[in-house]
């Protein structure tokens, strides 16, 4: 450092120490001479700061100054390590606690305000040019419903790829208006992401690694890469903006594409949706037993129809949205265990056809409720074969008698029954050969699924 800018440095160190100290303790320190962390605590005051070190005694050792001249403060997270988030503030690296990191970021965006106000505008900026290209380009809506097409769904459902995406995407295209733009924070991102530095003589280089590298880059490479030159040859729009109004697109309309086909599925088990919350919408999610409920691609499309029916507390923001989810979905089926748990608990030693009331039934599970049909048409002078449990095809007892068979397709809910149900019965007729089949629940049926058994 010359004189002029030791001066300077000094200057403006003075300066800032005048200010409100922000005081860290209890963070690590990586002394370049020792190679190590060494125990230290922090003072952060305007755009400067120093730290402490201490030796194995608790003696003060080493005290190291910093000051920014710049108009930005920047701080960098490299990764998390062993609960510890590893950051680099002016040229030291230091490793902090989680409490420690919401005081660096309170200090820093309380002194880049500005910067941030201003970044927030470029960032509508960057929603209103995707909202205009949804509203006035129909070709290219077009062609990224075919991008989609050509990507593992794994991209647009799993919010631990969807994180490492937006990981690659901040690293290589740096954009202060990216931290509004992002689904995931960046401590999420150094969660699954770690930036290595690494110096080569004078040089230094850095490069990010990614639990889940091959399939990421392969997106970028592949995919995103390929759009970017697509949008600068269609689009005046920024360079340094075009990455974040790609993504922004992609977003939004994944959001659609996926919402329209769960709805186009699903949608008769929710005819209420406008009228229930996160918790009603997963019971009823749970009460369908033609899904797989576990299945992240199943819970994923579920998840955005949800979020264009306005179901959580940032319905635009699907990582957020799919934490959410998950709570309340663990919770309904820890109580969905309870439930069983409890049936079994008080269920009859022996059990007599002639005394079991709807009540009973209610309280009966999907194998219980089938044996219980089963037993029903026995007493009735069938013979009855419960079909396996997996892969039963729609069909879940036959029940024969004169030469005549009947295929049951049993439905144990407290939610309306629709049309799948209906359809797979259909679909059952044929591949079991037989000459009738029915629907049985001790619910109700929607009305289309009523009238689609009325026109078979």
């Amino acid at each position: 450092m010359g004189i002029q800018s030791t001066q300077k440095f000094e200057e403006k160190y003075k300066e800032d120490f005048k200010l409100e100290h922000t005081k860290l303790d209890h963070i690590l320190f990586y002394d370049e001479e020792e190679k190590q962390y060494i125990n230290a605590d922090m003072r952060l005051f305007g755009k400067s700061f120093s730290i402490r070190t201490y030796d194995d005694y608790g003696e003060l050792w080493k005290e190291i100054k910093g000051s920014n001249i710049m108009d930005i403060l920047e701080y960098r997270i490299f990764k998390i390590s062993d609960d510890m988030i590893v950051m680099e503030i002016g040229n030291s690296e230091i490793q902090v606690y989680y409490y420690n990191y919401l005081l660096i970021k309170e200090h820093y965006d309380k002194i880049n305000a500005n910067h941030l106000e201003e970044m927030l505008e470029v960032a509508m900026g960057i929603e209103q040019c995707v909202n205009d290209i949804i509203d006035s380009d129909e070709e290219m809506i077009m062609m990224i419903m075919n991008f989609f097409n050509e990507m593992p769904l794994d991209l647009f459902v799993n919010p631990i790829l969807i994180t490492q995406i937006e990981a690659f995407l901040v690293y290589k295209y740096k954009n202060g208006a990216s931290s509004f733009l992002m689904l995931s924070d960046e401590i999420k991102r150094a969660c699954y992401s770690e930036i290595e530095v690494n110096q080569v003589g004078n040089k230094i280089y850095e490069e990010i690694k990614l639990e889940n590298e091959g399939l990421v880059v392969s997106y970028f490479s592949e995919g995103l890469f390929l759009l970017f030159e697509l949008f600068k040859d269609r689009y005046s729009i920024d360079i340094d903006n075009i990455p974040y109004v790609v993504y922004l697109l992609i977003n939004k309309l994944i959001k659609l594409r996926l919402s329209k086909e769960w709805e186009k599925e699903y949608s008769e088990y929710f005819n209420e949706i406008t009228t229930m919350d996160l918790g009603n919408a997963v019971e009823s999610y749970l009460y369908i037993d033609t899904i797989n409920h576990d299945n992240i691609y199943t819970a994923g499309k579920f998840i955005y129809y949800l979020m264009t029916n306005n179901i959580f507390k940032n319905n635009n923001n699907y990582v957020l949205c799919y934490d959410e989810f998950v709570d309340v979905y663990n919770e309904a089926k820890k109580k969905q265990k309870m439930d069983v748990f409890k049936r079994k608990l008080l269920k009859k030693r022996e059990e007599d056809l002639n005394t079991i009331t709807i009540d009973d039934i209610d309280l009966m599970n999907g194998v219980e409720f089938e044996q219980f049909i089963s037993q029903l048409f026995v007493k009735q002078g069938y013979t009855t074969e419960i079909t396996k449990q997996s892969g039963d095809q729609g069909i879940d007892v036959i029940c024969e008698k004169n030469s005549i068979k009947i295929g049951i397709q049993a439905k144990c809910y407290t939610g309306t029954v629709g049309n799948a149900a209906v359809q797979e019965a259909v679909a059952g007729k044929k591949y079991y050969r037989l000459d009738k089949v029915m629907v049985i629940t001790n619910s109700v049926f929607s009305n289309s699924a009523i009238e689609l058994a009325n026109s078979d």
